[in-house]
C-alpha cells in the first residue's frame, strides 16, 4: 500500500499507525510518498451554481469555464490561501475555497485511488 500526501508531517503521523494499518488491512508493506503530482491530478469546478449565479449574474457564464481550467498551481494557491482571484476578459473576482470544489483523480496507471480528507 502507498500513502501519498504532500504534508510530510502527516505522513510521519501515519507512520505511527503503521502496525495497526498493516494488521487491519492485512498488508505487509506501506510506502510513504509526498510527490502527489505523480499520482494525483487536481481539477476544479464551481460549487453551488445557484449561489454563484446569484452573485455573479451573467458573468457566471465566463467565470465557470475559467474555474474548470484552473492550473495545478492555481488550485494549490487556493488550497493554501483559501481564496483565489480569477481574471477573465478584464473582470476580476475573488473566490473562496467554499465556492470552488477541488477534485482529486488518480493518474493513469494507478490501480486504486482513495482520498481521505483529514480534518
Amino acid at each position: 500500500m502507498t500513502i501519498i500526501n504532500k504534508d510530510k508531517e502527516l505522513l510521519n503521523d501515519m507512520r505511527s499507525l503503521e502496525g495497526y494499518l498493516k494488521d487491519e488491512l492485512n498488508i505487509y508493506e506501506i510506502e510513504y510518498r509526498s510527490d502527489e503530482e505523480k499520482f494525483i491530478r487536481l481539477r476544479a469546478k464551481p460549487k453551488f451554481f445557484p449561489l454563484l449565479g446569484k452573485r455573479l449574474g451573467k458573468r457566471m457564464k465566463i467565470f465557470a469555464p475559467r474555474i474548470s481550467k484552473l492550473t495545478t498551481d492555481e488550485i494549490g494557491y487556493l488550497l493554501e490561501n483559501h481564496e483565489l482571484e480569477i481574471s477573465v476578459d478584464g473582470g476580476k473576482e475573488l473566490f473562496s475555497i467554499n465556492e470552488i470544489e477541488v477534485l482529486q483523480e488518480g493518474r493513469e496507471g494507478s490501480i486504486r485511488f482513495l482520498t481521505v480528507k483529514l480534518v
